[in-house]
């Protein structure tokens, strides 16, 4: 293929990319129509989108495959090994074959960015600025919407959009940290206000992790700046708890009542959502303990009428969704994950490296009490992508393969 053909297809590419994390920031659940029983949404199309880039890319030039290193065909033989149990288990759930398939597609393509390498020009700074106006765009809308978002085809769950909101945040502090552009100090303002206003106990939690993992991090790297970086983080979460305070203080609320809840020494006063995941993880414990090795994939709580239809805890989703088998692939997986974004952040001593391996340590401590990394498909797709670009960017591909 011509040079200048690559290029044509590398700047599609980077569009393509670019008008999807805006998507997913914005109105992704919004129902477009029904073909029968099936709901198409604005996601359905995304993953579609994404499904046909990634067939262009492998038609269109070579893609360079992580297969060399023992870790990372540990890595790819996890994904199969998932994927190949997902198949097994429509013997077990074949009533959800439908959306058994439609789950495990969407996971394969949000992972698509971190199989595939294309060796290319790093486009890092251009996702980042995206995400940074697209979930500008999201706040407002979410503000405007005041209701709360549940039904209103902004995002289906208050705990995906305070995900979502938390990555740009996150992003925005390692990227002010290593540009000093002043701008992102707004944006991370902005986002802050998101996170707060979606009344998600869980993202709020996964912002609190990554914060603390990133000054810790960072004090390691470079100690003189420690206190300066408090600053900034302490004044703009008082600009955000203020905003909540005055505009709303029912979810405000909603977190103080939490707190209260968990705090009492009264066994009836435990919140009820965490006493709802105290029986879900007991009795999926107790299935799996005399079904070990059943696999019963992405819809196994919904075709087995478990008490809840999601497990909030990503490790046992994996064991539902594989049995044993799936579990250990899955864990292989995270380590990969966290091997290279390790070694990425100790080569580079960016802040943005910083930011990824902050939210993946904030992921892997959250995904206790949620499914992280096998629900949030549009999470997993802007992280992975941002992922490979940053690897790119301080040119440590060679070294991670």
């Amino acid at each position: 293929m011509k040079k200048e053909e690559m290029r044509s297809s590398d700047n599609a590419s980077v569009s393509i990319n670019k008008l999807l994390i805006f998507v997913i920031y914005t109105f992704p659940f919004i129902t477009l129509f029904n073909v029968g029983r099936i709901t198409i949404q604005v996601e359905t199309i995304v993953f579609i989108i994404i499904f046909l880039n990634v067939v262009k890319d492998l038609l269109m030039r070579k893609l360079y495959v992580n297969t060399t290193p023992l870790r990372n065909k540990l890595a790819l033989m996890a994904i199969y090994t998932i994927v190949i149990l997902s198949i097994i288990s429509f013997f077990y759930t074949s009533k959800y074959i439908t959306s058994q398939i439609k789950d495990i597609t969407y996971w394969l393509l949000s992972l698509t960015p971190l199989v595939f390498i294309d060796k290319g020009r790093p486009q890092l700074e251009e996702y980042i600025s995206t995400i940074m106006i697209s979930s500008s765009i999201g706040v407002a809308i979410l503000l405007y919407l005041r209701t709360g978002i549940r039904g209103s085809g902004f995002i289906s769950s208050a705990n995906l959009a305070g995900s979502l909101f938390v990555l740009a945040f996150v992003i925005g502090l390692g990227h002010f940290f290593e540009t000093k552009e002043k701008l992102f100090v707004v944006y991370m303002g902005v986002n802050l206000v998101g996170i707060i206003a979606t009344g998600s106990r869980e993202a709020l939690m996964t912002l609190l992790i990554s914060i603390v993992s990133f000054l810790l991090i960072s004090v390691l790297f470079s100690p003189k700046k420690f206190l300066k970086w408090v600053s900034y983080i302490s004044i703009m979460s008082f600009i955000g708890v203020y905003i909540l305070q005055k505009h709303f203080y029912e979810v405000l609320n909603r977190y103080l009542v939490t707190i209260e809840n968990l705090s009492s020494r009264d066994a009836g006063n435990v919140n009820f959502a965490f006493a709802n995941r105290l029986t879900i993880w007991k009795e999926l414990l107790g299935w799996s303990t005399q079904h070990p090795f059943t696999p019963l994939g992405f819809q196994g709580l919904r075709a087995m009428d478990f008490y809840g239809h999601y497990s909030h805890n990503m490790f046992l989703q994996a064991l539902i969704i594989g049995g044993l088998l799936g579990l250990i692939a899955f864990i292989i997986f995270l380590i990969k994950i966290f091997i290279d974004s390790k070694i990425i952040m100790k080569n580079s001593k960016s802040p943005i490296a910083i930011s990824f391996f902050s939210l993946l340590i904030a992921y892997l401590v959250t995904g206790l009490v949620s499914d992280h990394f096998l629900n949030f498909f549009t999470w997993n797709y802007v992280y992975f992508l941002l992922f490979r670009e940053i690897e790119k960017e301080y040119k440590y591909i060679s070294r991670i393969d």
